[in-house]
């Protein structure tokens, strides 16, 4: 697809540059009525978030005043209600969610000074800010938990809420090992379902915390269950499969869970075994022992860790850092297999193909190197993925590279992400494995790194070492 060049007038547009403020907000109504090009729009919105970030900033110092300044009587000095109790009807927030946003707002004050200047500057956003603030709750090393607040505040600009939590959780790991797997495992006992309200009409939503492992495989089960309904193009019926992802995705959570979907779709009464009627289409729910073999999550570990010579995390790539303790535990009915990296940065080693369909080989070497699909701020796994060439096969790139089956020429590609590439014209390409650079089409470039399969190898302290 080719795509025109698209109209830059950076003299339009530098007024956006300034820090947010009255100025910026000016600026931006000053543009409402004009006739801009995407990717001049593009900044546009840049600039509204940056806004948007100050005015939550100024919320938050706001509330934080509130709470310092509001009355309590004795005996509940540190009690968010006060604060919590004015605001919510003010708000329209429920109890808790005021209780929240104060807590918020105590915890940015007197924790997290850098990343209240980000959000204020615009550097960070709110949701950005939430999961700094969860993550580093109760940090006990002061140097640790200022060393953490900068590296938030620096990857901010290019990561999503969720990649940014994977990134303080693992470093995290790294930094206070002991700390963080006792703080994991006092989080495993807490785990719950719990049933509440939900923002789509007619339904309620179900809300699992589980040990990150176990909800990673409840995750695989239902989408490898979904995407292969769709696949087949025929519900259990022998109907034409209509239902999206999503809904598939739903559908396999409440078959499985009610046994109103046994293998081959019937719906069943679990007491009788007699067909009953549900309130949802059925859906093909494979039998238990397919299901164990879809729940496989890649769990990357270091030899040493495994014996318990080394306090290096295990990682599931994408999801998040997992403790010396629970990856043991999980091992002992782990099936496993050799990942050979390259010594000093951690990265997996080439492995190269001439064939066009990527083989199983191959397909495990990518999905285990990149982890997730190959686009900026994707979080989806790469186990769910297809394995996409980045220069068509036996086509040309830009400098005359032929378009091989290759990991140097592979990437795990959602369907969204491989779709922008082939017919939205976005362009990508991979100056070096792992590494995938897109061009969008107003012409913003994005980068995404390569990772090493296992965070914190590189550089690695004298205790983590395996025993000579």
């Amino acid at each position: 697809m080719v795509v025109p060049p698209t109209p830059w007038r950076p003299e339009l547009l530098a007024p956006l540059d300034q820090a947010p403020g009255p100025e910026l907000l000016a600026a931006l109504t000053s543009l409402a009525g004009v006739d801009l090009s995407a990717r001049e729009l593009v900044e546009v919105v840049r600039a509204w978030r940056r806004v948007l970030a100050h005015c939550a900033a100024g919320q938050l110092d706001a509330v934080a005043r509130l709470d310092a300044a509001a009355p309590r009587p004795d005996g509940r000095q540190g009690s968010l209600r006060p604060a919590a109790d004015e605001l919510a009807p003010v708000l329209a927030l429920s109890p808790l969610a005021a209780s929240r946003l104060v807590g918020l707002a105590r915890r940015v004050e007197a924790q997290l000074p850098l990343a209240a200047d980000a959000l204020a500057d615009g550097r960070m956003d709110l949701a950005q800010l939430r999961v700094t603030s969860a993550v580093l709750r109760d940090v006990p090393d002061e140097g640790v938990l200022g060393a953490l607040q900068a590296l938030a505040v620096q990857h901010a600009p290019g990561r999503s809420p969720q990649q940014l939590r994977v990134l303080l959780e693992t470093e995290l790991a790294l930094r206070l090992p002991e700390w963080w797997a006792a703080r994991a495992a006092e989080g495993r006992e807490q785990r719950r379902v719990r049933l509440g309200p939900s923002p789509v009409p007619g339904c309620r939503r179900i809300t699992a915390d589980l040990p990150l492992v176990d909800a990673t495989a409840v995750s695989l089960v239902l989408r490898r269950v979904a995407a292969a309904a769709r696949q087949s193009g025929l519900d259990a019926a022998g109907q034409e499969e209509e239902r999206t992802l999503d809904q598939l995705c739903a559908d396999a959570f409440t078959a499985i869970l009610t046994g109103r979907g046994a293998p081959g779709g019937a719906a069943l009464d679990p007491a009788t075994g007699e067909p009953v009627t549900t309130t949802l289409p059925p859906v093909t729910v494979p039998a238990p022992r397919d299901l164990a073999a879809l729940a496989e999550v890649q769990v990357v570990v270091a030899a040493d860790t495994l014996l318990g010579q080394s306090a290096l995390p295990g990682h599931v790539p994408g999801v998040g850092a997992v403790d010396g303790d629970a990856v043991r535990t999980i091992a002992a009915d782990a099936r496993w297999r050799r990942l050979l990296v390259e010594p000093v940065s951690g990265t997996l080693l080439d492995r190269g193909l001439t064939v066009y369909r990527p083989p199983a080989s191959l397909r495990r070497h990518v999905v285990a190197r990149d982890g997730t699909c190959f686009a900026p701020t994707c979080e989806e796994p790469a186990v769910l993925a297809q394995i996409d060439h980045t220069i068509p096969f036996g086509g040309t790139g830009p400098d005359g590279t032929v378009g091989v089956t290759a990991d140097h020429n592979t990437g795990p590609g959602c369907e969204r992400h491989h779709d922008a590439k082939t017919h939205l014209g976005w362009r990508l390409d991979q100056p070096e494995r792992g590494r995938f650079v897109w061009t969008s089409p107003s012409g913003l470039v994005h980068e995404c790194a390569p990772s090493p399969v296992l965070p914190g190898w590189a550089g690695r302290r004298p205790e983590w070492r395996a025993a000579a």
